[in-house]
């Protein structure tokens, strides 16, 4: 997990993990890779839709996501909802933290409360964050808690992360990240767990994540990507890039298998992103339709 500064967390986060939903009615799979100037950045998110496809084309999953906001852009609420799920979360803000609340239905029926707590002594520098969980009908007495602390050096940049976690018990300390910089630019991460055992090490270049390799005791994989020349305005799909993804490579070590996918877009009028498409090995896989305020 990367620092969170919270107003632009879900906006940074729109790789959704779909879930089981009612399908609807869906643009054309079109979705072309233009260059644009200037997209406009400023513009707030209202709304998106994330289709699902098969091998074969045939749309099989979609979910819808919306936000509001205060007079100051900072994201109030946020909904994530299918025909199964609806996930809502809100958020308040003080001097010295802001606080997130979410509020998870399955089938009409709560399934999960969580309360986070993001503390920020310095604005826009977040110290720590706290989480609770606790469980209802069929989740019930499924309660958790995580606690990620943040620290920094003489130059204000987060220098290490460490991140607790527990279920039902006293928690306990579960991963180390350290970040690594030239001058002011992240250069990597090296990400260990509880035994001091490598977990996974990642690379950035000009803000953006470029390669990211992954460890259970040996390298197991590693995953490259590429960007487009397209500012993200709000619509990261990792988080904290610059650049809109062109596309990844996603290699196993050994090299048994290598899978290509590519990210395309297009731009309305106001060079505002309002479709992307993700294809994996040359087959449409994922489109996202978005709208704004």
């Amino acid at each position: 997990m990367k620092i969170i500064f919270g107003i632009c967390m879900f906006l940074l986060m729109l790789a959704v993990s779909c879930k089981k939903t009612t399908e609807q009615p869906d643009p054309a799979l079109n979705g072309t890779n233009l260059s644009f100037i200037k997209p406009d950045t400023s513009t707030l998110l209202k709304s998106s839709w994330t289709y699902e496809y098969d091998l074969n084309g045939i749309l099989r999953d979609s979910s819808f996501l919306q936000w509001k906001y205060d007079d100051q852009r900072r994201i109030v609420q946020h909904t994530e909802e299918s025909a199964s799920y609806r996930d809502t979360f809100s958020y308040s803000f003080l001097n010295d933290r802001y606080i997130e609340i979410c509020h998870a239905y399955y089938n009409g029926s709560l399934e999960l409360i969580t309360n986070g707590v993001y503390y920020q002594h310095l604005n826009n520098r977040t110290d720590s964050l706290l989480f609770t969980s606790n469980g209802y009908g069929s989740s019930a007495g499924q309660n958790g808690y995580t606690a990620t602390y943040y620290y920094y050096n003489q130059a204000g940049q987060v220098s290490l992360e460490k991140g607790f976690q527990s279920s039902n018990s006293q928690p306990l300390y579960q991963t180390t990240i350290n970040y690594y910089y030239t001058g002011a630019n992240l250069d990597s991460t090296i990400s260990s767990n509880s035994s001091d055992k490598l977990i996974y090490t990642s690379y950035y270049s000009a803000g953006n994540l470029v390669a990211n390799k992954t460890y259970d005791g040996v390298q197991e994989e590693i995953v490259t990507i590429t960007y487009s020349n397209i500012p993200t305005g709000g619509l990261c799909f990792i988080y904290g890039n610059s650049k809109l993804i062109s596309g990844s490579t996603y290699v196993t070590i050994p090299a048994t298998s290598t899978h290509t996918s590519t990210r395309t877009y297009q731009l309305d009028a106001a060079n505002r992103v309002v479709v992307g498409l993700l294809s994996s090995d040359g087959v449409p896989l994922q489109k996202q339709v978005f709208t704004y305020y």
